[in-house]
């Protein structure tokens, strides 16, 4: 019949060392759960607390029109809603996004713009606010993001011109100089543009390239995260 305390019993069973292996993986276990949830944190709550606010705008307004898109190429998937509704004597565009890259960053960002048609019927192009939340990997190093810029959106419809040409070519430019960036961001930039092919009246083919560049500096180095790529999706209008 075995003697000692059963503490004394596991450790012979298994030795000390293995023993030291399972704490340390243990730990490691520990810290990569608490890592994890560290980001989540930091990506989805400023970006749930800026949408709950953009919801109440958008409620203020009249009814209008819901947007879900959903691309991706060979490294990267995105998803985002926009929601149009006629506010101000214009169009009050508010919306959100989630992009998660193989090339070890994920962002999330909320905008708010106001629209109008401009110069002829086809044509409408809108300007505002765009903040940005995420954490990427650069150089071996971790970084937080955060900034709050200006957007400029643009669109023409190709459809309110010429009957059976179902095309609408879009584009944005966002920004953000480093009084209004955060956490260990001194800037950022994208840019993306594409085609939307309707293939019925709400639900378009989309194909298109974007741009990013951030700026990132910590205590100790600087560094910048760049990436540009083609991408296709589909998006549906309610």
């Amino acid at each position: 019949m075995p003697t000692g305390s059963g503490n004394d019993h596991f450790k012979a069973m298994i030795g000390n060392h293995d023993l030291k292996m399972i704490v340390l993986r243990g730990s490691a276990a520990i810290i990569e759960l608490r890592e994890g949830q560290d980001m989540m944190q930091v990506i989805f709550r400023p970006v749930l607390f800026a949408a709950m606010i953009i919801f109440f705008l958008s409620a203020t307004a009249s009814a209008g029109t819901v947007s879900v898109e959903v691309n991706a190429n060979a490294g990267d998937v995105a998803g985002g809603v926009e929601y149009d509704s006629q506010a101000f004597g214009a169009v009050l565009n508010t919306g959100g996004s989630l992009l998660f890259s193989d090339n070890d960053y994920t962002l999330g960002d909320v905008h708010i713009a106001l629209k109008d048609e401009l110069f002829a019927p086809a044509l409408t192009l809108g300007l505002g606010f765009k903040g940005l939340v995420g954490q990427a990997e650069v150089s071996r190093e971790d970084y937080d993001i955060a900034a709050i810029g200006f957007v400029l959106l643009g669109e023409y419809d190709f459809r309110k011109v010429y009957v059976n040409f179902p095309l609408l070519i879009f584009a944005e430019f966002s920004g953000s100089p480093d009084p209004l960036s955060f956490r260990d961001t001194t800037g950022y930039m994208d840019f993306n543009t594409g085609i939307r092919a309707y293939l019925v009246r709400n639900a378009a083919i989309v194909a298109g390239y974007r741009i990013l560049s951030i700026d990132l500096k910590d205590s100790d180095t600087k560094d910048e995260l760049t990436d540009d790529a083609f991408y296709i999706g589909l998006r549906l209008t309610f």
